[in-house]
């Protein structure tokens, strides 16, 4: 089938699906369609949630709430079966299910693979609702918005702390009011088993009408039979009219927001949609709607959440779309917000590698020699530079809907600039006999680029732009050398990295690993925290005979950590932490704290071993130390070849290995030599496999044997 043929196919059964779907929507109370929606879809166990296999998609819910929008509320009937929702959710799922093969069908590539990634684009638009965690969101937006407080205030009515308190009392009050509704269907259910019990007794039967008839209908069942009979009756009652039971008011969101009831009625009447405003051409699903940025549902005195997530993640472009009417405050907006990327990306950077960045740069222009130009962050870290620039832009709404040309220019200016203003920034440090930077305080900063082995060009973003980032990552892969990188990371995935690497070290080599990925296979997966996550798992490596990677079910642990860290978990959660074997854990620790030339090197050579190897290497460890101990302290050296890179072990008693040092970095030497492995790591450890000192040597090519010793002397050890 042709591409066209089978967008026309598609296209047919989406128009069949929502006529079909649209027809049953109708039956029912408006309300009550989306509550039960969305009790199907974006509501789950924090304490089971699994995002792999969790099968509701908050899509649907505001697909739903889309399509009852275009018409005036209507009453219909309250009650919905099971065999009616079934149908709904059966209908939703081809709707979706077409729209997607549409896309599909579309991006067949016609210039390189920007059809391919405005597909991407569209359908992550399309259906992904949580692109980070929301009290990282909570931070990032209470820095943006609370310099502009009296503005928000005197035009919107509100602050960005109201709104964000606010948010979290419109996101609970549904669930408060269905947990309090299920309570009073088991109480009912009990009443009416004791009332039944009663009857039996002494044919007493109760004063209300609705108990009576309950009891006369329910007095021949077997007890059995009763227990299950009241149950359904408890969760029909809870379930019965849902639309009303998750309405509220903006004087009970007020008061559970901490917030006057005119502070909540103008939050909520910005964020909200009535009945009729939706228009009327409405029909399939789209990656940009309203609901997007007004999550609500407005009928009457009262309110509906349709789209959770979208109370926080549409809360920035929503205040960003009244800012812009005012230009002085938006130029002195948008100021502000590359500020706050700027410096949170340097703030994140030095907690990721425990180091000082230097941000907010200037240096001559290498394409100007009179000029001179900026950098956004300088971070300096062992042998390696992290070049920074970043970008707090948006995506507009026709590139999120996949035009190609839009998303080709947005591309360029959101991924690609960064870069070429951080590889200009490179360029001056590889042609200068000393690059020197000055800071905003005038200070002044020099670069040797001696001093470094590899540079990496880093772009981050404000904007969680997940399937650009991958599919960026991906294409300047192709360009990575060994001594020059380039990352494309946004800062929500930024602050889960810095949050979450054990060792300084760690984020260096993850960088290193991610940057070096071969084009074959191709990984895909939803953002950068999937690929870190990975590497914790335990390696980013994949056979080369392998054509597809699908990076997916990785992330469990980080939801775990920190839905438990929001309070939304009640089980606890330790932070995810890279698959080791406690015996490296503790050697990593050891050379990740010296901080020595080098030691980043020496933690990478522990890091890239797999669980497999670990295992090996620490059996070896164990045997040269009972060996050791058999021998009175006697010294045992062991070495290990895994791929290209060597392991050269000395154990033994203190007080005889301090002196065999010299000793010892020559055997190495010869070892790397003669094995001609690219590097070699070499530890002295103490009888209790207590680390002791450590080096790393690196193999040059054509580089003599008596050159490669003059090399390791040169390197040094580290002695602890």
């Amino acid at each position: 089938m042709s591409d066209a043929r089978a967008e026309a196919h598609f296209r047919k059964a989406l128009d069949e699906s929502v006529n079909e779907l649209k027809g049953i929507l109708s039956e029912y109370n408006s309300l009550d369609i989306i509550a039960n929606v969305l009790v199907a879809n974006a509501l789950a166990d924090p304490d089971q949630y699994v995002e792999a296999l969790h099968e509701g998609q908050e899509a649907f819910v505001e697909y739903v709430a889309l399509v009852v929008l275009m018409e005036p509320f209507h009453e219909g009937m309250r009650w919905l079966g099971q065999s009616d929702f079934d149908r709904i959710e059966a209908k939703l799922k081809d709707v979706y299910f077409n729209q997607r093969m549409i896309l599909y069908a579309q991006s067949t590539p016609q210039q390189e693979d920007l059809p391919e990634l405005a597909r991407h684009v569209a359908s992550y638009e399309l259906i992904v609702r949580n692109p980070g965690y929301q009290h990282h969101l909570v931070s990032v937006l209470t820095e943006l918005f609370v310099p502009f407080d009296d503005w928000m205030e005197q035009h919107l009515g509100f602050t960005i702390r109201q709104a964000l308190q606010l948010a979290q009392a419109v996101g609970t009050l549904g669930l408060e009011k269905l947990h309090a509704a299920q309570i009073q269907g088991l109480e009912a259910a009990k009443r009416i088993r004791r009332a039944v019990r009663r009857y039996r007794q002494s044919r007493e039967i109760p004063d209300e009408s609705w108990l009576a008839e309950i009891v006369k209908a329910e007095a021949a069942v077997s007890e059995k039979k009763l227990i299950r009979h009241t149950r359904r009756y408890a969760q029909a009652t809870a379930f019965y009219a849902l639309g009303d039971t998750f309405t509220f008011t903006a004087e009970e969101a007020g008061t559970l927001g901490g917030t006057r009831a005119n502070v909540a009625e103008a939050y909520l009447r910005i964020i909200s949609l009535g009945f009729g405003e939706v228009r009327q051409d409405f029909s399939e699903p789209a990656a940009v709607h309203p609901l997007k940025l007004r999550p609500v549902v407005r009928h009457g005195g009262c309110f509906l959440l349709a789209a959770p997530t979208a109370l926080y993640w549409g809360l920035q472009p929503l205040i960003e779309e009244h800012i812009k009417q005012d230009e002085q405050v938006w130029q002195r907006y948008q100021t502000h917000r590359s500020n706050v990327l700027e410096q949170r990306t340097a703030e994140l950077f030095e907690k990721a590698l425990s180091c000082s960045a230097k941000p907010n740069l200037t240096y001559p222009n290498p394409d100007m020699p009179d000029c001179s130009t900026e950098l956004d962050a300088l971070v300096p870290f062992n042998r390696a530079l992290f070049l920074v620039e970043c970008k707090a832009g948006s995506l507009t709404d026709p590139a999120r809907r996949g035009a190609p040309q839009r998303l080709a220019h947005q591309v360029q200016e959101l991924v690609e600039e960064p870069l070429q203003q951080a590889l200009r920034a490179y360029r001056y440090i590889q042609n200068a006999t000393v690059a020197t930077f000055e800071a905003v305080d005038h200070s002044t900063f020099e670069v040797h680029k001696s001093d470094f082995d590899v540079a990496i060009l880093v772009a981050v973003t404000l904007e969680p732009l997940s399937p650009i980032n991958v599919w960026a990552n991906r294409r300047v892969a192709l360009e990575n050398t060994s001594s020059l990188r380039r990352w494309i990371i946004s800062i929500y995935d930024l602050i889960i990295l810095a949050d979450c690497v054990e060792f300084a070290a760690e984020f260096l080599h993850f960088v290193l690993e991610r940057t070096s990925l071969p084009p074959t296979p191709r990984i895909e997966a939803a953002d950068e925290v999937d690929f870190f996550a990975a590497y914790l798992s335990g390696s980013l490596r994949f056979q080369e005979s392998i054509d597809f990677v699908l990076l997916a079910g990785f992330t469990k642990p980080f939801d775990d950590y920190y839905l438990y860290e929001m309070g939304v978990r009640r089980k606890p959660a330790e932070k995810p932490k890279k698959r080791l074997l406690n015996t490296l854990r503790n050697h990593l620790q050891v050379i990740d704290r010296s901080g020595h030339p080098g030691f980043a090197e020496a933690a990478g050579m522990l890091l890239k071993l797999d669980w497999k190897t670990q295992k090996v290497l620490v059996h070896k460890l164990e045997q040269a130390c009972r060996r050791a101990r058999g021998r009175n302290g006697g010294i045992q050296y062991f070495t290990l070849i895994v791929d290209s890179d060597g392991y050269c072990v000395m154990v033994g008693d203190p007080k005889k290995t301090r002196p065999e040092v010299d000793k010892f970095g020559e055997f190495s030497a010869n070892f790397a030599a003669t094995t001609h492995i690219d590097h070699c790591l070499c530890i002295i450890c103490d009888l209790n496999l207590g680390l002791m000192a450590f080096t790393c040597l690196e193999q040059v090519d054509g580089r003599e044997e008596g050159h490669v010793n003059e090399e390791i002397a040169a390197f040094g050890w580290t002695l602890i």
